[in-house]
């Protein structure tokens, strides 16, 4: 899809939250539209946020990039609000004993 087709659906009256998080998904190598994108999700209420925080967080985990749009968007949120900073430091804690549980104990 063509940059400007995607600034006309993100500008448009239909996008929501769920849209930004999918296009975050799909553009994930794309520095330009997760800067945008994370700028538009800021829009959001914390609700809307923190429905979609183990999908930004998943990926986070597992679509690295050169952006830190989601990285400072994040941490932004942690600032905002207590609820969504103990949901992401429970989601690290979580990762890292499955981790270390894996390779103590091998299934």
């Amino acid at each position: 899809m063509s940059n400007e087709l995607l600034l006309r659906l993100f500008t448009s009256e239909f996008f929501n939250s769920w849209i930004a998080v999918s296009y975050l998904f799909r553009y994930s190598d794309n520095v330009g539209i997760q800067h945008y994108l994370c700028n538009e999700l800021k829009k959001f209420p914390i609700s809307e946020i923190e429905f979609f925080l183990p999908q930004l967080i998943h990926l986070l985990i597992t679509r690295p990039s050169e952006s830190v749009a989601l990285e400072c968007f994040l941490v932004e949120m942690c600032e905002k609000s207590t609820h969504i900073a103990l949901m992401v430091h429970t989601q690290r804690v979580l990762r890292v004993f499955k981790d270390d549980f894996f390779w103590t104990f091998p299934i």
